[in-house]
């Protein structure tokens, strides 16, 4: 059978859901979750005045080794895999176009990119899209830009440990695919899906059973301080958006490909700032202006840039973090404490607070899952904060599964992604993304068919070989039979017509010849007939025609028909020329038209469909269901005749 993994390959863990089965029935055969080693990069050395060796260092397994090893541990290697890219590796932008055919957006999409994102190059980036509305013949769509290094390094990784992933997603759309499956969906409830992950967190709106708004942006602590936070220009963010990065600190968040243009835009903004906001919580800021988060190298720039550095010695501004300043843990870490934690529920609430700001749609449900889910402050300061039921997401009993409750309460927590990934390739495709395409499609691999190819070759050619033998000794006797057969045909010829059969001729072809000679002419004793058939055949015809005058309901209750002519005579049976028939043909109809006669002669006598008889009709009265009786007396047409003389 099968089996089909959903991969999510994270920071700091790799996290796979196995599934078995068709789009028609599936089940969750397994789950795997393994956490990636981030060891020190320099060995220990010994203390000075130690005359011992220093310790070898044993470097932590690579991404594609802890890939690689899971999969071989558990035999799937040669399974189909759909991987995932994280939302903030993306470009994110809601934009209108002009059509609401799918096939016509397919089409502009690529010219609308150009114009909505004037900072990048089409040809750098995977373009695809969510429809999410339609309004006066246009429609608004969620578009989606992926750099095609970002994309290179994720098949390049896979590549190495001989994984070829058959569909890229995106984590958000994954993480709405694993929703719908669960018992919380209902397709007429706004829900919000939130995944707080350990190095970003996705926000997902879903309204009327459809992705909707998507969000995402970095969860590590330098990223997310409050005093990080500056205005940005709507312009930026609006609507939909999303940054990119790996979760380093040294890493521009929106790119290489932009970091100028990007750095322009922040200083249009901060000049049209206030002074710094005091306080590291930032609690007079403004939250219904957009938020840009700068990673260190980034927001050190532009404080050079905007107010120059500070004298030796002197502590940073109020309300900002210097470069080289030491940044708290992360939240959900060993080092974290209750006040990081709740600036990152603050930091996310601003965030749902942008999302739900430019939708009319009343949320309903929000749903939490991933790693710093699973503390109760998250659910508790959502349904404080939003007024709204806020749960995890749990799969429960609607995902049919060999798995224990334990290792399902794990999969609700931790792999919601990889189950959306999984059930894509399974009909379950919410949102229809996949970045595989144009020169990334994903190709079947001809090694993978080498051997069933060989196999099914082999014996196709042991099968045609064989049913060559075969049609070889049956043609053999076909041959024979048909011999014996023209053998046999040449002599009944012979002995019927008392004549040989021409030289080359078919004895049965001569036969039909000699037979249509004779048939209906006079020839050898036969005497003169109609054509039967074509004679049947045409009075059917008529009657038929007739049927509409009839109103539809006539019974033909007896016909008599006589195909024998022979030549006219006259007084002592001297031949006068022509033929006559010898026996008059009639029918007997049954019918409710008063008028039953008239029509029927007329359709015999005066209309072209009738060829063969001109007809005399009388009509007697009845009692019952047919109230009339019309006796048709039908006569050869002369023209009939003519062709038998």
């Amino acid at each position: 059978m099968a089996l089909i993994l959903g991969l999510d390959i994270g920071t700091h863990s790799v996290t796979g859901a196995v599934f078995a089965g068709g789009p028609k029935k599936f089940r969750l055969v397994d789950f795997f979750r393994e956490e990636i080693e981030r060891g020190d990069t320099s060995p220990t050395l010994p203390p000075k005045g130690d005359g011992a060796a220093p310790a070898e260092f044993v470097p932590p397994p690579s991404l594609e080794e802890v890939i690689q090893k899971v999969l071989t541990d558990k035999g799937l290697l040669g399974s189909e895999v759909v991987v995932a890219v994280d939302a903030k590796d993306c470009i994110i932008r809601e934009i209108p176009v002009q059509f609401t055919r799918d096939e016509q957006i397919e089409k502009v999409i690529p010219y609308s990119a150009e114009e909505f994102l004037p900072t990048i190059q089409v040809e750098d980036v995977v373009l695809d899209y969510v429809k999410v509305g339609e309004q006066n013949g246009k429609s608004t769509v969620v578009l989606f830009a992926l750099r095609n290094d970002v994309l290179e390094q994720r098949l390049a990784l896979l590549k190495r440990i001989d994984v070829d992933p058959v569909a890229v997603d995106l984590d958000a759309a994954a993480l709405f695919n694993a929703f719908a499956l669960t018992p919380l969906y209902d397709a007429k409830k706004s829900a919000l899906l939130v995944d707080m992950g350990a190095t970003s967190t996705k926000i997902v709106l879903v309204e009327n059973g459809r992705l909707s708004k998507v969000r995402a942006f970095r969860s590590t602590a330098r990223a997310l301080g409050p005093e990080r936070l500056i205005a940005q220009p709507a312009g930026v963010g609006a609507g939909v958006d999303g940054g990119r990065g790996s979760g380093g600190d040294s890493e521009p968040l929106f790119g290489e490909y932009s970091i100028e243009a990007r750095f322009k835009e922040i200083e249009e903004a901060l000049r049209k700032l206030e002074p710094p906001i005091p306080g590291p919580a930032g609690d007079d800021l403004d939250l219904s202006a957009p938020i840009a988060i700068l990673s260190d190298e980034d927001y050190a720039r532009v404080q050079g840039e905007e107010a120059g550095s500070p004298p030796d010695g002197q502590p940073p501004a109020p309300g900002r973090a210097s470069a080289g300043a030491e940044a708290p843990p992360a939240p959900g870490n060993g080092r974290s404490n209750g006040n990081d934690f709740r600036a990152y529920l603050e930091r996310l609430g601003i965030e749902v607070q942008r999302t739900l700001a430019s939708t009319r749609a009343q949320v309903e449900l929000i749903c939490l899952t991933g790693g710093w889910s699973a503390r109760e402050e998250a659910t508790r300061y959502f349904t404080e904060e939003f007024d709204v039921e806020t749960i995890q997401i749990d799969f429960g009993d609607s995902i049919e599964t060999d798995l224990d409750t334990e290792r399902m309460a794990e999969v609700s927590r931790f792999g919601a992604v990889a189950v959306g990934l999984a059930v894509k390739e399974l009909g379950v495709d919410r949102c229809e993304l996949d970045f595989r395409k144009g020169r990334f499609r994903y190709e079947h691999r001809f090694a993978k068919l080498k051997l069933p190819l060989l196999v099914a070759s082999i014996l196709c050619f042991v099968f045609f070989l064989q049913l060559a033998f075969w049609s070889y000794h049956e043609y053999q006797r076909l041959n024979e039979l048909a011999e014996g057969y023209d053998q046999k045909s040449a002599e009944t010829y012979q002995a019927f017509f008392e004549k040989p059969v021409a030289e080359g001729r078919d004895p049965l072809l001569a036969a039909k010849d000699q037979v249509k000679k004779w048939s209906g002419r006079g020839l050898e004793g036969v005497g003169k007939v109609l054509p039967y058939k074509p004679v049947l055949k045409n009075v059917a015809e008529v009657l038929d025609s007739a049927k509409n005058d009839l109103r539809d309901i006539f019974r033909l209750r007896q016909m008599t028909l006589d195909f024998k002519v022979k030549p006219k005579t006259g007084a002592g049976g001297k031949k006068t020329g022509g033929l006559v028939q010898v026996t008059d043909s009639s029918m007997e109809v049954w019918t409710k038209n008063d008028n039953g006669n008239f029509i029927l002669e007329k359709k015999f006598t005066k209309e072209p469909i009738s060829k063969y008889f001109d007809a005399k009709c009388n009509r007697t009265n009845l009692t019952g269901d047919f109230p009339y009786k019309v006796i048709v007396t039908l006569t050869p047409k002369a023209s009939a005749l003519k062709q038998l003389e």
